[in-house]
């Protein structure tokens, strides 16, 4: 068990490290599937929850172990089919960019803005 990691140190972590289980069902969101898939890894987690959002794709979301387990074997046994997994899951891992935050953030704040200079205009 490699216990609490931040920083560096979990970056490390994740790096060193080509696949990801998630097992909690029903999580609201998975902060620890979107930095898994950030990282670069083939992530798999349960059908129910905010998780299955965020890898977006029925080859990585499982029912149950038995379902689990066949699709990883399968991917195990397929290199087109994890290299394209691959590929999709760093579309989606951008999708919780920085940059695009940071995007995000800026675009809420412009639109308040725009709609707040409107209503002094109407107020007038």
């Amino acid at each position: 068990m490699d216990g609490r990691k931040a920083g560096q140190e979990k970056k490390g972590l994740l790096a060193g490290h080509r696949f990801g289980i998630h097992a909690r069902t029903g999580e609201p969101f998975g902060i620890a599937v979107a930095e898994m898939v950030k990282a670069g890894c083939i992530t798999f987690v349960p059908v129910e929850g905010g998780q299955a959002e965020i890898v977006n794709h029925p080859d990585l979301t499982y029912s149950d172990v038995d379902d689990a387990v066949n699709k990883i074997d399968r991917i195990l046994r397929d290199e087109r089919r994890e290299d394209a997994l691959r590929l999709h899951l760093k579309a989606q891992g951008e999708l919780f960019s920085t940059e695009r935050f940071m995007a995000g953030i800026r675009a809420a704040v412009e639109q308040f803005l725009a709609t707040r200079g409107s209503q002094r205009k109407v107020a007038r």
